[in-house]
Formats: structure tokens, sequence, C-alpha cells
């Protein structure tokens, strides 16, 4: 059996300490003096176990992430489809722009993780503004719950992420 070299991935090591331990277990000459490898083989085993479960861990929570996200991107744009119904689907509306002034793709496509949320809770604070307002107001009222909502799962899920 060949030795390992440095640049052996830790995973290649079981199979050889398995081997290497039990040859030695079995081996009249050299018996009893398995112990040592066998307690550094399980080591190993329960190192690879532990990282492949913190792995599985991670992928988990990047799709709840994902989930989030996406249901955040939907309910900005549910707000953006009545916000435009409400200016008449004028893109260059004040009231349209101060929400998307470069449209609502660059506010979906955002870095989602900080980036997007900071645009949203920036959307929050303007929709607490203009709650009242005759043209827009009743739009406003109406997603900003669920955009608050939408922004906080992101947030709890990036921070249950990046606590991992």
């Amino acid at each position: 059996m060949d030795m390992p070299t440095p640049d052996t991935p830790p995973e290649a090591y079981l199979p050889r300490s398995a081997y290497t331990t039990a040859r030695v277990a079995a081996d009249p000459k050299i018996n009893g003096l398995e112990q040592p490898l066998d307690a550094k083989h399980q080591e190993l085993k329960l190192a690879l176990r532990e990282r492949d479960d913190l792995l599985e861990l991670l992928q988990k929570k990047s799709a709840l992430f994902d989930v989030a996200d996406t249901h955040c991107d939907d309910d900005i744009t549910g707000f953006e489809l009545h916000l435009l119904v409400a200016v008449r689907k004028n893109r260059d509306n004040p009231k349209y722009r101060r929400y998307f002034a470069t449209g609502v793709r660059d506010v979906t496509t955002a870095e989602p993780r900080q980036e997007e949320p900071e645009v949203v809770s920036d959307m929050l604070t303007a929709m607490a503004e203009d709650k009242n307002d005759p043209e827009i107001g009743s739009v406003v009222t109406q997603w900003q719950p669920k955009l608050s909502a939408s922004r906080g799962n992101v947030v709890a899920a990036d921070a249950d992420l990046t606590a991992t």
C-alpha cells in the first residue's frame, strides 16, 4: 500500500487507516498494537462526519435563505406592479422613481445578503412617509407589511446562515 502524500485528501485516509488497523490486528507478531491506530481512525471518521454534517447544514440553510430571498423578490415585484398601476404606468413619475430609480430588476438582482435588505429598508422608510399620499398611499399601506416581513425573513435567514 502506498504511503499518503501531504496533498492526500482526508477522505483517502479512511480506507487506508481501516486497512492498516485491521492488518496490525490480524498479524500475530504485532497484534495488540492496533489500539492507537484504531483510535486515530475513529477520530478521523468523526472529524470527516462532522465536516460533512456541517457542509450539509450549510446547504440546507443556503436553500432556506434562497427561498426567503425569492419570496422577498416576489413581494418587491408585486409592489412594483401595483405602484406602476397607481402612477398610471408612468415609470418617470417621481413617486415611482423614488422606489425604483433604475427599475425593479436592480432591486431584485441586488446582492441578497446585504445590499438588497438595505434597499428594501430604504423603501420601507419611504413607504412610511408616503402612506398618506392620495395617489400611492393605498398601495404603500397594502405592501409595507408584506415587504417588512419578507425583508425580516431574509435578514433572519442570513443571520442563521452566517452563524453556522
